[in-house]
């Protein structure tokens, strides 16, 4: 699992699938098309999900929130 960020894009939350070998990508899934994050490395996984970290909204000016995805 890993956080993807574009050059002009927002990030975007992947999970790669390896080979049998673990060394080379066989497919990639879009878990979250549109990740606000405060950054690529504020990620972390914990059992079947995935965590990390979200500006909180306009609303709270440089607050972060929790967010949770449970990986399939």
């Amino acid at each position: 699992v890993a956080i993807q960020g574009a050059p002009e894009g927002p990030f975007r939350l992947v999970r790669l699938r390896l080979d049998d070998l673990g060394r080379r990508v066989r497919s990639v899934d879009v878990l979250d098309a549109n990740v606000a994050v405060a950054g690529p490395t504020s990620a972390t996984l914990s059992g079947g999900s995935v965590y990390y970290l979200s500006p909180a909204g306009a609303q709270v000016d440089g607050q972060l929130e929790v967010k949770k995805l449970a990986l399939k």
